[in-house]
């Protein structure tokens, strides 16, 4: 009778730590779901702005790279370092 009683409890406790642990994943998942939403959203906030930014300081047609990054350099807004050194 003793050796039922030991054996339904321990049944008990694993199935009580399967669920903490099933439990633990879906939070860990969750929380992982919730940072590529915000690393989205993040990116999809720099690119508008990187867009806007272009937009406002590029007016031609064809703009170059090689002839407006010394105007961008001196633009206040400009706070990226130069990706070509």
């Amino acid at each position: 009778m003793a050796q039922a009683i030991e054996k339904k409890e321990r049944e008990r406790r694993k199935e009580k730590d399967r669920r903490e642990s099933e439990a633990a994943k879906r939070l860990a998942a969750a929380g992982e779901a919730a940072a590529r939403r915000r690393d989205k959203a993040a990116h999809a906030d720099a690119v508008a702005n990187f867009r806007t930014l272009l937009s406002e300081i590029v007016r031609g047609a064809d703009p170059r790279w090689a002839d407006w990054w010394p105007r961008l350099q001196k633009d206040p807004q400009v706070c990226f370092p130069d990706p070509l050194s």
